[in-house]
């Protein structure tokens, strides 16, 4: 179960030190979960960071696909080389006999290194795992050159910012 949720209380059991963090999620989330009170559970926390809209997701393939037939190539492949430009990555070494295991679990994946027995790989995000601020870099990116190749956005300048902007300011 994933769900959008806002802690209400952090305190410590001063006798185990333990933490104890009381949640609040939507009333219908945990229908028949009952079984899960005295049960080990895996819990991830992390900060709520909206993700980008279909809206948004349309428009950067969109705009991929006028990119790609601009520079005769296809549209997966248009839109590695611009994760590879304006994408979220990490760099890690890795043994070279994991390396093609190791690298199904990100988008897109470089070497950029290697030692004797390592690679440096740069391991790309794919797009849907993207914050706003992270997608709207990437889509900034994609108009930049498609701009500068003098191609026709999907829509105006005046249009497309106009777009941005409030589908920024609805997703900070």
């Amino acid at each position: 179960m994933i769900f959008k949720s806002r802690i209400k209380n952090i305190q410590q059991d001063y006798t185990t030190g333990e933490w104890m963090i009381s949640f609040s999620i939507p009333k219908t989330s945990l229908k028949g979960s009952d079984s899960l009170i005295q049960t080990d559970v895996e819990v991830e926390v992390r900060k709520y960071s909206p993700k980008r809209t279909q809206g948004a997701n349309r428009l950067l393939w969109k705009c991929l696909g006028i990119f790609a037939e601009a520079i005769g190539t296809d549209n997966w492949s248009a839109y590695l080389y611009m994760l590879k430009r304006y994408g979220q990555f990490t760099t890690v070494e890795i043994l070279k006999e994991a390396y093609e295991t190791f690298k199904s679990y990100y988008r897109a994946c470089e070497i950029v290194g290697e030692t004797d027995e390592r690679y440096i790989v740069n391991c790309y995000y794919g797009s849907h795992e993207y914050s706003v601020k992270d997608f709207r870099r990437l889509i900034d990116g994609v108009m930049d050159e498609m701009r500068e190749l003098g191609l026709h956005l999907p829509m105006t300048d005046e249009e497309m910012e106009r777009s941005l902007a409030l589908w920024s300011k609805s997703h900070p």
